[in-house]
């Protein structure tokens, strides 16, 4: 017996805000969080100055999975993120 050809209906493409909503939303429902997370670290220190740069201080791991540690000036504070 032979299956019937499922008709799909292909989504129109999405815009980059729409990718990150659903990017989010998948991570949200992986760690179960309950309220929708607006922003990150990251992106509060971008609003603060635009113009951030950072600086690689180490390389840590295996290629496959690198952790990095990042060196970053914000105010005349020195911060380090560690990326992995």
């Amino acid at each position: 017996m032979q299956q019937p050809h499922a008709t799909s209906k292909k989504r129109p493409p999405a815009s980059d805000a729409e990718v990150y909503q659903r990017k989010i939303k998948r991570i949200r429902e992986r760690l179960q969080l309950g309220s929708p997370v607006e922003s990150n670290a990251v992106m509060i220190l971008h609003e603060y100055d635009k113009d951030l740069k950072y600086e690689l201080v180490e390389q840590m791991g295996p290629v496959h999975n690198p952790s990095f540690t990042v060196q970053l000036v914000v105010n005349g504070q020195v911060l380090y993120l560690i990326i992995s």
